[in-house]
């Protein structure tokens, strides 16, 4: 009898069958022995995923996943999990004789997914490989830009800060409605929270910078940030923010010239809203930054100006609307949520100095978005005109029924304001309409009781 040289217990033995020839391999305890086939086949080396790239985002939910081959393999076994650790499976297809699968049926949209493939062959089978996740696309309409309050604003997607978070353009994330408010969405789609935003594609200056919101901004979940700013880079911002940034008891409102310094560039403040709306402006020139928030009633609600050597220089600031999560947190409710802007209003630097007496002369007639806008009762109408002119400004109802005229009279080259009391007239959605020569512009405003 042959000596013995090796003693090997073995807790299971798997063998594989092909005409004459037998290969097996054997397993100890967490240690996986695979021996030669005894015609010399090896069992294959794991392969190496390629396609989606690991993290990679927007993945169809019909993917085509591929990886290299594995020499010497004669098949393979995919796996799809929406668990790292692959506790359950919700694609496990084996004999794939090529390098690639279709994934049929669909995945769910906006959803995480690991996937990880081995090798065999009449050898044995190899270790799984790496695994890699991926994230699937949203099956919606998307829209890349929009228009609203007169500008054209570039519409947020994909992942990147604030947050960071997940950023979603999709027509029922992001939407002008038929009153001609902006709508920004906070959702959760498959398993993943997505925010939106949108920020202007026009670069902006020293003046004032003015929105009018119609949702309530003190009521939201203490992990969403509402962000109303200009914005170049991380030390060119100016912030007003609406957030408790995950601690219930912090103050809902900020005014933040960045980088940020509590009680320096930066002030918080209760809001204590009598209305569900409310307006807000910074007036930023270069000397300071004056920032202002109303209620609806047009009562000052806070008041700050910042004269600090951050105040940026004007370059290639732009204006930005966001709706987005802290530290990219769900919400602690696990509710989605919504942001209403009815207008947003830039007047230039030149519009706003020495203007009463009309020592600028414009460069276009314009009729500018009433502030605030919604309002209760009063708000005030700016235009500017190029020459003199005989100007009828008026404001009529949805119906186009005249309901009142603001001016009827010549006015000079320059920069004009006119007030107009709500009071005598119930809450709705108005035109007003300048003609001057053959200047002629309108405008719809909200009075809201």
């Amino acid at each position: 009898m042959s000596s013995i040289k090796k003693l090997l217990i073995v807790t299971s033995v798997l063998f594989f069958v092909s005409g004459s020839s037998l290969s097996y391999y054997a397993q100890t305890g967490n240690i996986t022995l695979t021996l030669k086939n005894i015609d010399g086949t090896s069992a294959p080396l794991p392969p190496v995923l390629l396609s989606p790239s690991n993290l990679e985002t927007e993945v169809s939910t019909t993917p085509t996943l591929s990886w290299s081959p594995s020499s010497g393999a004669t098949s393979y076994r995919v796996q799809i999990s929406t668990t790292s650790s692959f506790s359950s499976t919700i694609f496990n297809q084996i004999g794939v004789t090529g390098t690639s699968v279709i994934v049929s049926p669909a995945l769910s949209d906006g959803t995480t997914y690991y996937w990880r493939v081995n090798a065999s062959n009449i050898g044995g089978t190899s270790n799984w490989s790496t695994a890699r996740s991926f994230t699937t696309t949203i099956n919606e309409t998307r829209i890349s830009t929009l228009d609203f309050s007169g500008l054209k604003w570039n519409v947020s997607n994909g992942f990147s800060g604030p947050g960071p978070n997940n950023w979603f353009n999709g027509i029922n994330s992001v939407w002008i409605d038929n009153s001609g408010n902006l709508h920004l969405t906070i959702r959760k789609i498959g398993d993943n929270w997505y925010c939106s935003g949108i920020s202007a594609q026009d670069t902006m200056g020293y003046g004032e910078y003015s929105f009018s919101v119609l949702s309530n901004v003190e009521l939201y979940d203490l992990n969403i940030v509402v962000g109303l700013f200009n914005y170049e880079n991380d030390t060119k911002e100016i912030d007003i923010e609406f957030s408790r940034w995950g601690d219930a008891a912090s103050n809902p409102g900020w005014y933040v010239v960045q980088p940020s310094e509590p009680l320096i560039s930066s002030l918080s403040f209760p809001l204590n809203l009598t209305a569900p709306s409310s307006s807000h402006k910074f007036t930023w020139t270069k000397e300071s930054i004056k920032f202002q928030s109303y209620q609806a009633s047009c009562d000052l609600i806070k008041e700050w100006t910042y004269q600090g050597s951050k105040n940026p220089i004007p370059n290639q600031l732009k204006p930005h609307i966001n709706f987005w999560l802290f530290k990219g947190l769900p919400t602690s409710n696990q509710n989605n949520a919504e942001l209403v802007i009815s207008n947003f209003k830039y007047t230039p630097i030149h519009l706003l100095t020495d203007v009463s007496k009309n020592e600028v002369v414009p460069t276009e007639s314009k009729l500018y978005q009433n502030y605030p806008n919604p309002f209760n009762p009063n708000t005030k109408i700016n235009f500017t005109l190029t020459r003199s002119s005989h100007v009828s400004l008026k404001v009529y109802n949805l119906l186009g029924q005249e309901k009142a005229q603001l001016i009827n009279k010549e006015l000079s080259v320059g920069y004009h304001e006119v007030s107009f009391d709500g009071s005598a007239f119930p809450s709705g959605v108005y035109l007003y309409r300048i003609k001057a020569g053959d200047f002629i512009q309108s405008k719809k405003m909200v009075l809201l009781k």
